[in-house]
Formats: structure tokens, sequence, C-alpha cells
């Protein structure tokens, strides 16, 4: 006798049951990871930046020198690794800003039938300003200039910046912050232990080499780990500090300048990544359209765009969602298309059918849930 089907109560259980790519959620959709078969990636990040970490309190601690009677030194070294650690968790296991997904037909006839020439395409005014939106297949849902579809996760996401195989999630408007503070606590974290194994190693008073290397072994190991390491967080935490300073995101940048002089493998295009995204942003910056909510700020006028787009980021409180995944899917409110300006947007496109008068189609419902 076939089991009855399982009861979707939940916003998470009716999120999955939809995708072919199905999120990991926990604590009954309190905490979002990345795909299912993702999950090993985040905890394999928390083994290569905690393991050297570990090896160097545990056997170079005692010889790193005191401020008074506390070891102050190797307290830094433990607070940088608990802050890498714990942002990584949090970048890992916070929703990046997903969109649901549409159950309307009517959204789908309108990106098919209700626009005219623009197939896929609708034009709104939204406080004063012409923003084009763009229809997801997929999601069935009008995404506004910053929102994407990531392939890896099956999701659209909010200001996406990547997917990223270190958290084993994507990186958008709702976790960048925390993913900054991982990328700069875990190449503070780096740099601090192998300046001080390398300080401990050359002070050490034994005279033979091989006694130095000996006694501070561990001390070796963190040096040639963290400058192998070093050289791939060092450019990822520079290529976002440009980025911010910019207030573009990663997606945005490869889409502004898709072709460079070193696309051939993933090693130049790091290296590259670094050194022309100034270059390159300095002369596209007319092709951005900086009034999209989410990059032009307030705070922009006060302190100019460097500064302001890290207020935006560290700084501002982020709006609140219509919904939460551990909410009851029948009090799920499904989010309009443009959820801070939702009182303010119009439509500018008009059917052809609906030009001419008569015979055009119905009016597009809103999804009710």
């Amino acid at each position: 006798m076939q089991a009855p089907p399982k009861k979707l109560e939940y916003a998470w259980q009716h999120f999955n049951a939809k995708k072919d790519v199905e999120n990991l959620f926990l604590c009954n959709g309190r905490l979002m990871l990345g795909p299912k078969s993702k999950v090993w990636q985040p905890a394999m990040t928390a083994h290569l930046v905690g393991m050297p970490a570990a090896i160097f309190c545990i056997f170079e601690g005692q010889y790193l020198p005191k401020t008074g009677d506390y070891p102050v030194a190797m307290l830094i070294a433990v607070g940088l690794c608990v802050i890498a650690l714990w942002s990584l968790f949090n970048t890992a296991t916070t929703d990046p800003g997903v969109l649901l997904r549409s159950e309307d037909p009517a959204i789908k006839d309108e990106a098919e039938y209700g626009n005219g020439e623009d197939y896929n395409k609708k034009k709104v005014v939204i406080d004063g300003a012409n923003i084009e939106l763009k229809f997801c297949k997929t999601c069935q849902i009008w995404r506004t200039p910053r929102v994407t579809h990531c392939g890896m996760c099956d999701n659209c996401v909010e200001a996406f910046d990547h997917h990223c195989p270190w958290v084993g999630t994507c990186i958008g408007e709702r976790n960048y912050r925390q993913f900054l503070i991982f990328v700069f606590s875990t190449s503070a974290l780096i740099l601090y232990s192998v300046i001080w194994s390398i300080y401990l190693i050359s002070n050490d008073p034994a005279t033979s080499l091989n006694l130095r290397l000996r006694r501070h072994w561990a001390g070796m190991f963190v040096t040639c780990y963290g400058c192998f390491f070093s050289i791939f967080v060092q450019i990822l935490a520079a290529c976002h500090c440009c980025l911010v300073c910019k207030a573009v995101t990663t997606k945005e940048w490869y889409d502004l300048c898709p072709y460079s002089p070193c696309d051939d493998t993933w090693a130049e295009n790091g290296i590259c990544f670094c050194i022309l995204c100034s270059l390159c942003l300095k002369f596209k910056d007319a092709e951005l359209d900086w009034t999209v909510h989410g990059r032009y700020d307030h705070c922009n006028r006060c302190f100019g765009r460097c500064f302001g787009s890290w207020f935006h980021i560290f700084c501002r409180r982020l709006p609140r969602r219509t919904f939460d995944f551990s909410d009851e899917w029948k009090d799920v409110e499904y989010p309009k298309p443009y959820p801070k300006h939702a009182n303010s947007w119009k439509n500018t496109n008009t059917a052809p059918e609906a030009a001419a008068g008569g015979g055009g189609r119905p009016e597009i419902r809103r999804m009710q849930i």
C-alpha cells in the first residue's frame, strides 16, 4: 500500500518541493544552507581555517610573549579564529536573499503575451525612475535589476554576488556582510599566524637551525600552509575591497568586463580580477544604473560612493522580508515585485490588444496564497 504524501506545512517544505535542487534547512527552516549535495563544503572550509589555527595556538602559544600575566598575543589569535569560524557559520546558514517561486499562471501569461515586443521584459516606474524588470522562466517571477538566478542553487537571489564553493551557498544581499567579515578575519588570522611563526623561529636562542625547526615545527608548518593559502585569501580580500568601493557585485563586474587578457585559467582570472577590477570599472561607470535601489544610497551623497558603499553594507538595517522560511505556509505573503517600493511602481508597457481597445487579455491578477 502506497504511503500518503507528506503534508507540507511550512514555507521551506513548499520551497524545496518546487525545485530540482533542494536546499538544506535546519531548525525547521530557521537555518538555510546551500544544496544538500554541497553541505560538505563549509565543513571542509572550517577545517582548513581551524586546524592550522589550533596547531599554532597549542604548540606555539607557549612561546608567545605575554603582556603582564596575560597571553594577549595568543588570545588575539584565538579571537581571530573564533570570528572567522563564526562568520563562516553565519554566511553558510543565512538566507542570501532568496525569492519565492510563483504559482500563478497569470504572471507567466503576462511575460509571454502582455508586453508586446519586449518578450520577458517589463518597464516600471519606481520613485520616478524607469526600471526594467526581467522575467525568470524557472522561478516564474519578475526580477529587479540586481536579482540574478543562480544555476548552482536554482534560486533567484537579491543583489546576487556569486556562488561561493567555500561556504557552499550563494552570496547575496543578506549574507554579504557576513561573507566580508569571514574573508577579512581569515586574511588577518593567516597573516598574524605567519608573522608570529617567523618571529619565533628567527628569535629562538638555539644556534642551530635544525634545533630551531624541531622546536618550532608547528610554526614552520603554519608558515608554509599560510603562505600557500594566503595568496588566494589576500587576493580575494583585495578584490572585494575594490568591489565594495565601486559599489558593484562580482556578477556585475563580470558583466561589465566579460573579456580580459587573462581568461585562460582560474589562477590568472583571480590575479587579473584584482589588478584590472579598478581600471575596468573606471571606464565602465557610465554603463551602470546608479539609481537602482541597493547600489545607490542616501549615504552616498553624504560620504561619497566609496564610504557610502561600506556604510550601506555594514551599518544599514536590512529591510524586513514579507516571509520567513520557518513560517507556516498558510501565513506566507508572497512578496511583490519590488517589496520596498511596492506601492510606488506602475507598469509602463501596454499590450497591443489593450492599446487597440477590446479583445485584449484580462487584467493580470496578483498571486494570492
